[in-house]
């Protein structure tokens, strides 16, 4: 027994457990560490779609409103800004795109030039959809126009 005792009280026992406990806790926090810079690359991936109101502006009878808002979509998509026409009591859809406007960035403005017209300004950009000319907006045709602003 004694010589049990001697081998756990041994220099060269106390250095190689020390080692393993070592070597075991750098593995765990390697593989942690590993994991957080994992996740903290793939979190804009796993943020969920969300729509984000910049404005709201009314037509001069106030029965519509034109919603302008930024549509921020999961899986590192990116910001997308887009313009709604709405009853003026109507909330917007927290699910879905613009339906006048769909444009990439996070920039565009409203005006009204009637109660029939609207006017869109927008940053000139490559990808973006639009509808234009007629659009019927619930019981009621609403023209929609877009004007690309760029730095020139």
């Amino acid at each position: 027994m004694s010589l049990v005792k001697a081998i756990f009280n041994s220099t060269y026992f106390n250095a190689a457990t020390s080692l393993i406990g070592f070597g075991c806790i750098s593995a765990c926090l390697c593989i942690a560490c590993l994991v957080i810079i994992n996740l903290i690359a793939f979190a804009p991936y796993l943020t969920p779609p969300a729509n984000t109101i910049i404005s709201e502006t009314l037509t001069p009878d106030k029965k519509l409103k034109a919603v302008v808002f930024v549509r921020r979509e999961g899986l590192g998509v990116g910001d997308c800004v887009n313009v709604s026409i709405l009853r003026a009591s109507a909330e917007l859809p927290q699910e879905g795109l613009g339906s006048v406007f769909s444009g990439a960035g996070n920039w565009a403005r409203v005006k009204w030039l009637g109660e029939n017209t609207l006017l869109i300004f927008h940053h000139k950009q490559a990808l973006f959809r639009k509808v234009d000319g007629a659009y019927v907006a619930f019981d009621r045709d609403v023209l929609v126009k877009t004007t690309e602003l760029s730095a020139n």
